[in-house]
């Protein structure tokens, strides 16, 4: 085990990295401010730090009776990682790729064996989150999402896209799989299927508070999802559209929406096109 402690550039606290295994690289940026803790068991990993990164959490990759190889882990210039961990579970080629400018606070991200994350420019954690992602699974989010509070959980051979410039209120729920066999009592023949475990969500969608999404679920660009909705095994191919429900179905057609609030909104559309209010 091999340790070091890194201090200064405006640190206000020093970044202490353990080393167990060979060939571990970690590059750092000089305007990077680091601190917290890095563990790492395993071979042939890989961490850097883009300049002006802040980084305040902790990366813990493998175990001293379980090493991870051949991961790769990118954090983009600009962004802001606080009060987090990233835990890099059993297995090897693991990717984690965190955009220029994005934060992350507050939230845990776990990644086992041939596993993808990639998290675009601008993308924003409010608070609280976890993102387990599983066995030979990928997440991608687009570009200038914000996402208050989010659970997403899956077990293996699973696809997310979140499209850029979607927004996310609190206690949302994303499972693209099952994560358990279900079968039948009798036979053992497996009953739930494992077939299209994908959740696709497109371009600046608002997925309202309490939203829960499972399996084979598409909701197309420019859409609302309702609060307290829940989604599966629906494939929606209409864009703007607000959906809502238990279960989900469309029940407004040609609508857009805003980040602002409706009195900003109505100030903004005052200047343009008054004759609209």
């Amino acid at each position: 085990m091999r340790r070091a402690d890194f201090g200064g550039g405006g640190n206000a606290e020093p970044l202490r990295i353990s080393f167990f295994g060979n060939n571990n690289t970690i590059v750092i940026a000089r305007s990077a401010k680091l601190s917290g803790l890095i563990n790492i068991f395993g071979d042939n990993n890989s961490i850097s730090f883009s300049p002006l990164s802040q980084f305040s959490s902790g990366i813990y990759i493998g175990k001293k009776d379980d090493l991870v190889r051949s991961s790769n882990l990118c954090f983009g210039e600009g962004c802001k990682i606080s009060n987090s961990n990233i835990d890099i579970v059993a297995g090897s080629n693991q990717v984690l790729n965190i955009g220029n400018n994005s934060q992350l606070n507050s939230v845990y991200i776990e990644q086992p064996g041939k596993s993808e994350a990639h998290i675009g420019h601008n993308v924003s954690f409010f608070i609280k989150s976890q993102i387990r992602i599983g066995l030979q699974s990928e997440l991608n989010i687009g570009d200038n999402t914000t996402i208050n509070e989010i659970f997403i959980n899956s077990a293996m051979n699973s696809k997310i896209d979140i499209g850029q410039d979607c927004m996310f209120s609190w206690s949302v729920v994303l499972f693209p799989d099952d994560c358990h066999p279900i079968m039948d009592k009798e036979t053992g023949k497996l009953l739930n299927s494992h077939n299209n475990n994908n959740i696709h969500i497109g371009k600046h969608c608002w997925i309202g508070y309490g939203v829960t999404l499972l399996k084979n679920v598409t909701i197309p660009d420019n859409s609302i999802v309702g609060m307290n909705s829940f989604v599966i095994n629906k494939q929606f191919d209409e864009p703007n559209v607000i959906i809502a429900g238990s279960p989900a179905k469309v029940i407004k057609r040609n609508i857009d929406w805003d980040r602002d609030i409706p009195q900003v909104y109505k100030e903004k559309l005052k200047e343009k096109e008054p004759a609209l209010l």
